[in-house]
């Protein structure tokens, strides 16, 4: 997450992108990120960290990465949805939730939370109202909408990334699929047993962050931008 206050970015990269193409890519992105770069950010902000031994690798051969638990495998929820189903499998389907009981019919409550990131730095003298705010959105709804962030730009660049990954054909995104006892990859978290009800939708499940939990088998290369931005969104602070 990108902070007004600060003039400079810190990126740690290692041997796995220390290409030069790689780096010109890297910084051509961090440079459309935050709209330009000064001579304060090019002298200090950009931090290469190329190692002997790559970062990555020793990433790939850690147990760190697993610590999230495993996930039972379920069926492809593309998959079934292209086989033409005439009735939708019964883990899909949750009778015991009553619309009546989470739709409301008060306008004013039906409005997401939005949380001004600005007013809850310290000095701020819209702090307390602010953090009663998202005290109650928290309590109550679970999420809210999160607005002066500082991270617009690095965030529709991931959103875009993101897309394009879940625009390929399924083959191809099966290359990711979560292996038995992991949670990272592609398909469904947290399915424990074989009678829970399931979500219709296939996911992706990355750890970015601490870097000695990301499992880089299962970040795409297609589109060739998705490791780059994932790598530079998750360092900005």
């Amino acid at each position: 997450m990108t902070n007004g206050t600060r003039s400079h970015l810190n990126i740690h990269i290692g041997d796995g992108w220390s290409s030069r193409n790689e780096i010109v890519d890297c910084y051509k992105a961090l440079h459309s990120i935050v709209g330009g770069v000064t001579e304060e950010f090019q002298n200090k902000g950009i931090d290469f960290c190329n190692s002997e031994t790559s970062v990555f690798e020793q990433m790939e051969d850690s147990e760190v990465g697993n610590k999230f638990g495993g996930s039972l495998p379920v069926e492809n929820v593309q998959q079934l949805a292209s086989t033409n189903l005439e009735n939708i499998p019964h883990r899909y389907i949750r009778p015991e939730i009553n619309p009546e009981d989470v739709i409301s019919t008060d306008e004013s409550s039906s409005q997401i939370p939005v949380i001004d990131m600005s007013k809850l730095a310290s000095d701020s003298s819209d702090y307390a109202q602010e953090m009663a705010k998202l005290h109650q959105a928290c309590e109550e709804w679970g999420f809210f909408q999160l607005i002066n962030h500082g991270a617009t730009t690095a965030v529709e660049k991931m959103k875009l990334v993101v897309e394009e990954f879940f625009k390929l054909p399924l083959e191809q995104k099966l290359a990711y699929a979560q292996l038995p006892n992991t949670i990272q990859g592609y398909g469904q978290v947290f399915v424990l047993s074989e009678d829970q009800k399931l979500d219709w939708g296939d996911m992706m499940f990355l750890a970015l962050l601490p870097i000695e939990t990301r499992k880089l088998r299962f970040w795409p290369d297609v589109p060739t931008s998705f490791r780059l931005y994932n790598h530079i969104f998750s360092m900005i602070r």
